[in-house]
């Protein structure tokens, strides 16, 4: 991977990156940092939309390094690998580079390498066509025996 890892250390506004699969310019990458914080790693890769909802989801516990919470001010690491939880999917994502600004949805892949599995998009796909449960209004709160049944109803592989 060492062919990879020299454009990204070129300076951004002396050449252009060429995406391989459609032959098309790509923006000019960034320059490559040293270090950066999670939140801004976070925010720069296009994983959360704003930079205080990355750092709140780490303080929330919903970003982890392997199996650790960690905080928004952590020093992101080349190939870490980070488990985010987020609008009901466990995602995983590998760092493959740093950066420290925002980059293009185009050139992002430069950046970060998503290794969330399928059965996670399923899960979702399957979440959005599920039957919605209805309750008829002044019943009062399920009881425990009826919990159990809407329960095994919305999951039956239990």
């Amino acid at each position: 991977m060492p062919d990879s890892e020299n454009q990204f250390s070129s300076n951004p506004s002396s050449s252009n990156v060429i995406d391989s699969n459609q032959g098309k310019k790509l923006p000019p990458l960034p320059p490559a940092v040293e270090k950066v914080r999670l939140d801004k790693w976070l925010w720069a890769a296009r994983i959360f939309k704003t930079r205080s909802e990355a750092a709140e989801a780490c303080k929330a516990g919903l970003v982890k390094l392997d199996t650790k919470r960690v905080k928004p001010s952590h020093w992101v690491q080349i190939g870490e690998i980070l488990h985010v939880r987020k609008n009901e999917l466990a995602r995983i994502f590998e760092v493959v580079a740093l950066l420290d600004r925002r980059v293009s949805a185009k050139i992002v892949d430069h950046f970060v390498r998503d290794l969330t599995p399928e059965s996670e998009f399923e899960k979702l796909k399957n979440r959005k066509t599920a039957p919605v449960l209805y309750r008829e209004k002044g019943q009062g709160r399920p009881t425990k025996r009826d919990r159990r049944a809407i329960e095994k109803f919305q999951d039956p592989g239990q």
